[in-house]
């Protein structure tokens, strides 16, 4: 069962008449204390947990468990978990880019600049959007160092004050989604891992086809 379908406030009373889902015992059915507030807060706790690590403890303990039963030669069981895996996956699919816990929100904005055969990047921190840092990429342009020490030296951000006070990151997320789920999107994103280190060579991929002709 899932944890709700509803989206209304929750005002759990015993006499709510319910809904279709909570009669076909697919939801927790909160509204009417079909759970007790334990139960419900465990089972979120549980969805929080596998949004958290991307499902990842969940996929590996079920490619071991098919492992297991594999070799067994049990293959009703192992079909079983096989199908289970497919489920997580799909659902693991359906999730939008940028849903990720915010303390890891990391990534590079690309995006034509305003020069010929330039790009304008933003850096996203944690939800935080640093930026624009602007790179020439016209090939009749000299250049003494390096494309990728360039784009090093360009994207660095100083780290930030262990005593500095954690922006209030509302405003700059409510701009990455206005940009992000925009239909009139031009530019790309490439996401960062927990440790921020940008692929160079992706990056760069990511620029040519943002300035390739339409």
């Amino acid at each position: 069962a899932t944890i709700r379908r509803c989206v209304e406030d929750l005002n759990p009373d015993p006499s709510h008449p319910g809904c279709i889902y909570s009669q076909m015992h697919m939801c927790l059915a909160p509204c009417f204390q079909g759970c007790t507030d334990e139960e419900y807060q465990q089972e979120v706790g549980r969805v929080v947990a596998f949004l958290d690590a991307e499902g990842q403890p969940l996929i590996r303990g079920l490619e071991t468990d098919r492992a297991r039963a594999s070799e067994a030669l049990d293959f009703e069981a192992a079909g079983k978990l096989h199908r289970r895996l497919e489920k997580v996956h799909e659902v693991l699919r359906q999730k939008p880019g940028l849903a990720r816990n915010l303390r890891d929100l990391h990534a590079v904005i690309v995006e034509r600049g305003a020069q010929p055969k330039s790009i304008t990047f933003f850096r996203l921190r944690g939800g935080e959007i640093h930026g624009p840092f602007h790179l020439s990429l016209d090939e009749n342009v000299a250049r003494p160092v390096p494309l990728d020490q360039q784009l090093h030296e360009l994207l660095a951000l100083p780290p930030r004050p262990e005593d500095s006070p954690s922006p209030s990151p509302w405003e700059h997320l409510s701009l990455l989604a206005r940009w992000y789920y925009s239909s009139f999107r031009t530019g790309e994103i490439l996401p960062l891992g927990p440790n921020q280190e940008i692929p160079h060579a992706r990056l760069i991929r990511l620029c040519r086809k943002v300035l390739a002709p339409a």
